[in-house]
């Protein structure tokens, strides 16, 4: 199969990772002893890995030579999940986009010992199916959640939040949030109305503009 590339983010992202990468260590040492089953669940789970391009750079005036342009690829939260050790016992990763789903299935058979689900479609209907289908008495999780834009419902929220059992990432996208609501009320149509409401659980906000 070929390398599926996934280029986003700089620098804020690998700090990002890297304190995940920290915070699932720590989660799986803390937890590893007292509940039967840890999973980690990543809602917006991408390839498993990112790219980034280096540019090229020319000669300098200090002698340096010139460096052609290099692509790097670093750790995603998926790999990260699945390098934390302790290991969690089950990683659950969603993607809606095809070609991210299937890298993602890639990454799974290089991993035949571990317990990997690859779920392609909506991250909000994968989440509820999963909430509903599992005891919550003997298992704990981590829930990712980094969308591309306003893909989180508010009663996905609810939902989790219901389970009691859930330590959750929410990297809330404000830029999407700036987008839709304008200075003005009167220039929210009601698309955007619509959108608001979904990922904020009501129609509250329009009393602050």
């Amino acid at each position: 199969m070929k390398q599926v590339d996934h280029e986003f983010g700089g620098h804020h992202t690998e700090l990002k990772l890297s304190v995940i990468a920290s915070y699932l260590n720590a989660y799986t040492r803390a937890l590893r002893k007292l509940f039967k089953q840890l999973w980690y669940i990543d809602a917006f789970a991408g390839t498993g890995s990112r790219t980034v391009t280096h540019r090229a750079l020319p000669a300098t005036l200090f002698g340096d030579p010139p460096a052609p342009e290099r692509i790097e690829r670093l750790r995603g939260s998926a790999q990260i999940a699945i390098d934390t050790a302790p290991p969690f016992d089950r990683l659950i990763f969603i993607e809606k986009k095809k070609s991210f789903a299937a890298a993602l299935e890639k990454l799974k058979a290089q991993h035949p010992l571990r317990d990997i689900k690859v779920i392609p479609g909506d991250a909000n209907e994968a989440i509820q199916k999963i909430i509903r289908e599992t005891s919550w008495s003997t298992t704990r999780a981590v829930l990712f959640l980094d969308p591309y834009g306003m893909d989180v419902d508010w009663e996905t929220l609810k939902s989790i939040a219901r389970t009691r059992a859930i330590d959750v990432w929410y990297l809330f996208s404000l830029s999407g949030l700036y987008r839709q609501a304008t200075v003005k009320l009167s220039k929210v149509d009601i698309s955007k109305r619509t959108a608001l409401n979904r990922i904020l659980g009501s129609s509250d906000w329009e009393k602050d503009l």
